[in-house]
């Protein structure tokens, strides 16, 4: 709970009282799937992502010009937790996915006038839950989580759809810690965000 907290925490501190006053809502919803490699344990899993962003629509009223605010929700992913490493080749054991709740900033490198692929860079912290293995939709405690990475986004120019190629390195502050890569294609909807 307490990292959550701070996810919250950082989101509300980035934006000044100039803007608070005109708090902008989400305007830009994206559903990903994707492959998810633990470096660890070598492990190789299917992964799920819900996230919601304020992309800027070009005209600078709430953040700098291409910069956003994006708050991901994963699920997938194996989990490191013994009862769910020792079923090999047999049954899986319950609740053996992993969690994720992330928030941070995306930069887009170019404004949107014209181009069909946008490059990013985005940089993710958050909660990390790894699935206990036992019956019951219980989860081993959260975990602090870095997450660094970007792609392309690839849309015609002025729609509002769009296909969302990434790449991104997680870090989470476990014991023992875990080094993750991620292979993620969204369907984005709603502004570019440059």
């Amino acid at each position: 709970m307490r990292n959550c907290l701070a996810v919250v925490s950082l989101v509300a501190i980035t934006s000044t009282p100039a803007y608070a006053q005109y708090m902008p809502f989400p305007n830009q919803l994206a559903i990903g799937a994707g492959v998810l490699k633990d470096l660890n344990s070598g492990q190789t899993s299917g992964v799920g992502t819900l996230s919601l962003a304020y992309a800027d629509s070009g005209k600078g009223d709430y953040w700098p010009s291409r910069l956003g605010i994006v708050v991901e929700g994963e699920l997938g992913g194996g989990s490191a937790a013994a009862p769910c490493r020792a079923v090999e080749g047999s049954a899986e054991a319950p609740n053996c996915d992993d969690a994720a709740l992330l928030a941070g900033p995306r930069f887009h490198f170019f404004r949107r006038t014209g181009k069909r692929a946008i490059p990013f860079v985005n940089l993710l912290f958050g909660s990390y839950w790894t699935g206990s293995g036992v019956e019951g939709r219980s989860a081993l405690d959260p975990q602090f989580a870095l997450q660094a990475g970007g792609g392309i986004d690839v849309r015609r120019a002025g729609s509002i759809h769009g296909l969302r190629l990434s790449v991104d390195y997680r870090h989470v502050f476990a014991t023992p810690r875990r080094h993750q890569l991620r292979f993620m294609t969204s369907y984005v909807l709603g502004p570019s965000g440059s």
